[in-house]
């Protein structure tokens, strides 16, 4: 229903779309999620996953992340594809220090510097990880006949590591920038002075993200936010691949799926929905929404732009700065949306519209639109006799691409011409019986139905 119009759906229009890509193929019968990257990559996956481009603008490296029902956080290059690794990178172990001569002979004349030295890893796409730990037996103190040698291993193998960066203690016992040496690890001598110490070790408490994390959304301010359990967790602003413990919050239910809006993150549990707001990633505020309704499905989660849908025990539920509330309860009641399946939706925008797919418990699955600006005329179903498993609304198109279960590729209301439409109103009764002589139905293109 637009514009005061009523006409069937365009028909679906077939297209094939081509990945290199080597996580499923993308007309198979098996994939489950769909993305298309802003450099027109198609990527399938068979797994429910949740997929975001790198937050860094003008990224050289392409950098994908992808969580979901995987064995962990995932990143990948749309340069290379097939090289997938680990998301987030281990602490690594402590360098090897030792002093020439062991023992100095000013022992008793001067008063040594106490030195302490750690590393950290470096990925070749820049990213850094959490520095090794300096316990008191690496704390060495140096007279001046004295020389110290440090011995960096080799980087371990699993993830594309391009260099070793080397830290030490300055006068103020802060750890700053000494030298950088290859991945293949170097044996150097430290005759560096205090005053050629560069940067503080940026990386602390840069950990990698939980092997169960999900949920991978991309916030404003370049944070991402993801979750296991009933644990949000945020990253730093624009390092997807580091996840501080500090930055964690807990929701008093398991979380079911996230979604960014312009007001900040949606959290859906399965209890009450919450808000985050924040600009920085440690100091994220969480509140709790009052409106009694769950999340029954994580794919029927749907941003659409000022709002966010989502499929609840009682209908299909809006979160939006106005305020939260179930759009179809004037529609249908809840024993009629029992009958669509809720913790079965899938859910997809179209414009401004929420396109929903369910497997209908009383029979072939089923498809429904609902427009959330219209009251009781704003909800349409779709029949249908094939089930659509995945789906990307593209926004540089404007158009929506869904995959069937039979495998075929379609762009949802992408045909030219249009499907078949059945309309029921409601019962009219007139004040007093009536016995009509004529009735006229118009209908056409020009009439815009």
């Amino acid at each position: 229903f637009s514009h005061g119009t009523m006409r069937g759906l365009r028909s679906d229009a077939s297209v094939t779309l081509t990945t290199g890509v080597n996580f499923a193929s993308i007309s198979g019968s098996n994939t489950e999620s769909l993305f298309k990257t802003k450099a027109g990559i198609w990527l399938a996956f068979d797994n429910d996953v949740d997929v975001i481009e790198s937050p860094v603008a003008g990224d050289i490296y392409d950098r994908v992340y992808i969580t979901g029902n995987l064995d962990y956080p995932q990143i990948t290059s749309t340069l290379a594809l097939n090289n997938v690794y680990k998301l987030g990178l281990p602490r690594p172990s402590a360098p090897n220090v030792t002093l020439s001569p062991t023992t100095s002979a000013n022992v008793a004349t001067e008063t040594p510097v106490s030195r302490a030295y750690l590393i950290t890893h470096v990925t070749s796409f820049g990213e850094e990880s959490a520095p090794s730990l300096v316990t008191t037996g690496d704390i060495v103190d140096v007279h001046t006949d004295q020389t110290v040698t440090i011995n960096v291993g080799a980087t371990p193998s699993g993830r594309p590591y391009g260099s070793i960066r080397v830290y030490r203690t300055d006068d103020d016992g802060v750890f700053r920038f000494l030298v950088q040496k290859p991945a293949s690890g170097d044996t150097f001598t430290d005759t560096s002075p205090d005053s050629s110490l560069g940067e503080e070790v940026p990386s602390t408490d840069w950990i990698a993200p939980n092997e169960a994390m999900i949920g991978l959304t991309a916030m404003p301010n370049g944070i991402t936010a993801g979750f296991f359990d009933n644990t949000l967790c945020f990253s730093e602003a624009y390092l997807p691949h580091a996840w501080p413990e500090a930055y964690q919050l807990t929701t008093a239910y398991p979380i079911v799926g996230l979604s960014a809006t312009d007001t900040g993150l949606i959290v859906l549990t399965e209890g009450k929905p919450y808000i985050v707001q924040g600009a920085d990633p440690a100091g994220m505020v969480m509140n709790e929404l009052d409106i009694a309704q769950s999340c029954l499905s994580k794919k029927s989660i749907v941003d659409m732009g000022g709002s966010v849908i989502y499929s609840s025990p009682d209908g299909l539920v809006g979160i939006s700065q106005s305020g939260s509330k179930v759009l179809t309860e004037q529609i249908f009641t809840k024993t009629q949306w029992d009958d669509y399946s809720p913790s079965t939706v899938r859910g997809f925008r179209l414009e401004d519209r929420y396109v929903g797919f369910s497997d209908r418990s009383s029979g072939n699955p089923v498809g429904f639109i609902l427009d959330p600006r219209g009251g009781q005329n704003s909800f349409c179903t779709v029949n249908q006799s094939l089930n659509y498993v995945a789906g990307f609304n593209d926004l540089e198109t404007d158009a929506l691409y869904l995959v069937r279960s039979n495998s075929t590729v379609v762009n949802f209301t992408g045909g030219t011409g249009y499907s078949s439409a059945q309309f029921y109103s409601k019962h009219f009764f007139t004040k007093r019986p009536i016995n009509f002589g004529v009735c006229q139905v118009a209908f056409g293109e020009d009439l815009g139905g």
